[in-house]
């Protein structure tokens, strides 16, 4: 039951700050909308009262303006436990809907403002409220503001308690691990991404499994709202023959179109992990929806195609707080691929013996994938060109980057792509590429500088062109991508109608047909026959990068890997680096984007001095690209 509503309205003008004095309390049994008809806010002492517009709604006569950046409507709500509530409005402008959870022990913020649903010029934005962390009522303060710089306005804003569904899978997880993973929740929704310290496993009961979880994801689009992104692992399968897999906000993977990419994937015989939508409960409370995906440890390949196979990954930790500190740093540029090393999932599997042969051969076969010019007899040609074709269709083009990429050397030694991760809550990646996904001639006159994507090698290939045509033409065509998402079509409804309980969401496939025309007109165009040849301008570029020296930088872009008993050490900074030892006090120096390789001792730890600082020298043993 929500009680005790009070309404406030908070005004900013520049640089004078004005409270209304007038509150407003209205006791409700059940959910609640104003819908700012009926209800009015008067202030004697701003210029706030009779902001209350005619013909400017989207609902009525009425809507509520808020005039300039910073200004908002905020009310108090108290929450009963176990319940998921949603906090919607419609908003014209940039508005961001956020809610402070405050009980005895945590005070949670949580915030939204992505909205995906329009009418007439109007978006809808909702939050979803959580209260399963918690077994007393907690109170929580909403506010609704304008975050951009020019006026916004709001209408039908509505408070609403979802229904107790039966979930799919449940925890039951202990208050002291509550309050750990809520801890380490809320220290990384107020970093800039979710760093790794922050992912540490607490312990849980999934579907009656012993079980460790912990938070997922890079940025925080992962636990902003009140559903959080969890990665488990467990020591029996929890779903499935599952022993680890992630229970993901479906927000995060734009909803349905993450799930309609990877279903076309699979149906062309692509790997992918498994992903379907969910409902999850959290000690017996109301369940929240989320996407299950498959991870890519405990054998993915084997349960796949039946043999063993390293699911291989380049290293990419160094990139996020390159992009949170360094953007806008005229003296920092964001390393590319040359400051990372090959690895895989199920690391200490693949790092003796037999397995780790077969991962040492992988990796050298991507390795030349990724820096060599001819390339395409290490590649699936067949699965990478329907795979780009599917893409291209789909816009899913998330995954294109090389730090997203996944990839495995199947029983032919030639390379397949995994399809995952194609999609961004906001989907943004859909306007990546101008024009047709694979037309080269786009980069005519942009020149080299565009080699940032080691995948355009295989557009300057004519075979190669000659088949992902070939696929295009094929998924352009009406009458066979009907056919295809038929196949799936039921499993579709049925993972719509479950997102639809929590979120005002509209899906179907015309967006798919909608590209199919346009990759039909484009391929009419197409011919990359200036580029045939032409490999070499999209080699990886190795040029250093010019980081400065500091702790954050030395933790993540100085390295050292182990090579048959030598210690390379690859100093990614620009500045010199001094090593040092404290069992023998040497010392080496490493020039800026400079290497070196000593010997190593296993007994022996290095590390960097940074100022009065001594970081340790992280040490690898998998196959770095440089």
């Amino acid at each position: 039951m929500l009680k005790n509503i009070n309404i406030l309205i908070f005004l900013c003008f520049h640089f004078v700050v004005f409270l209304s004095c007038t509150s407003q309390s209205i006791n409700v049994t059940s959910d609640f909308t104003i819908d700012f008809e009926s209800v009015s806010f008067t202030d004697s002492t701003s210029s706030y009262s009779g902001k209350h517009i005619q013909n400017h709604s989207f609902q009525g006569e009425k809507a509520l303006t808020l005039p300039e950046k910073q200004n908002k409507l905020q009310f108090d709500i108290d929450l009963e436990p176990k319940s998921v509530y949603k906090i919607s409005c419609w908003k014209k402008g940039k508005v961001r809907v956020s809610s402070k959870i405050k009980s005895e022990n945590h005070t949670v913020n949580l915030k939204e403002n992505l909205s995906y649903k329009n009418k007439n010029g109007w978006n809808k934005i909702e939050l979803l409220v959580n209260t399963s962390w918690w077994d007393a009522s907690v109170n929580s303060v909403v506010k609704i503001e304008n975050i951009g710089k020019d006026s916004a306005f709001i209408d039908e804003v509505v408070v609403e308690r979802l229904l107790n569904n039966k979930a799919d899978f449940s925890f039951a997880i202990k208050n002291k691990d509550i309050n750990k993973l809520i801890g380490y929740r809320n220290k990384a929704f107020h970093s800039p991404y979710i760093k790794s310290k922050y992912k540490r496993k607490v312990n849980a009961n999934l579907n009656g499994e012993e079980v460790k979880f912990k938070l997922k994801g890079d940025w925080t689009d992962h636990i902003n709202t009140g559903v959080w992104s969890l990665k488990t692992f467990g020591k029996k399968p929890i779903a499935g023959d599952l022993v680890t897999a992630t229970f993901q906000n479906v927000k995060t993977r734009n909803l349905l179109k993450e799930w309609t990419f990877i279903n076309l994937c699979k149906a062309a015989g692509i790997i992918t992990p498994n992903y379907e939508v969910v409902t999850v409960a959290v000690n017996e409370g109301a369940p929240f929806v989320c996407a299950l995906e498959e991870n890519f440890s405990d054998n993915f390949i084997y349960r796949k195609r039946g043999y063993y196979a390293p699911v291989l990954r380049l290293y990419e930790d160094f990139l996020f707080p390159h992009w949170v500190y360094g953007w806008g740093h005229e003296k920092v540029t964001i390393p590319e691929i040359n400051h990372s090393y090959i690895y895989c999932f199920d690391t200490k599997k693949y790092s003796e013996g037999e397995l780790k042969k077969e991962f040492d051969s992988d990796a050298s076969i991507l390795k030349q994938f990724i820096t060599e010019d001819s390339i395409m007899h290490l590649i699936d040609q067949e699965k990478w060109a329907e795979f780009l074709a599917i893409q291209a269709l789909t816009k899913s083009y998330h995954n294109l980057t090389w730090h997203n990429t996944r990839w495995f050397v199947n029983d032919k030694d030639l390379i397949e792509p995994v399809a995952y991760d194609g999609n961004t809550q906001n989907g943004e990646t859909e306007h990546w590429f101008g024009g047709l996904y694979g037309d080269l001639n786009r980069y005519l006159n942009v020149g080299s500088t565009v080699a940032v994507n080691f995948n355009n090698k295989l557009f300057m290939n004519a075979e190669f062109m000659k088949l992902y045509k070939t696929k295009l033409a094929m998924y352009s065509d009406e009458v066979f991508l009907r056919e295809r998402l038929s196949n799936f079509s039921k499993d579709m409804e049925k993972s719509l109608s479950k997102i639809q309980r929590y979120y005002d969401y509209d899906y179907n496939t015309d967006y798919l047909f909608k590209s199919a025309e346009k990759l039909k007109k484009a391929l009419k165009n197409i011919d990359n026959s200036n580029w045939f040849g032409k490999e070499n301008i999209f080699n990886v570029d190795f040029k250093s990068g010019n980081a400065p020296l500091n702790k954050t930088y030395a933790e993540n872009l100085i390295r050292g890997y182990i090579t048959d008993g030598k210690l390379r050490i690859i100093n990614g900074v620009a500045e010199q680096i001094t090593l040092s030892n404290k069992t023998n006090d040497k010392t080496h120096l490493v020039k800026g984007n400079d290497e070196i390789t000593i010997d190593y001792n296993k007994d022996y730890n290095w590390y960097i001095q940074v100022e009065s600082d001594l970081v340790k020298l992280p040490i690898v043993s998998w196959t770095p690209l440089k």
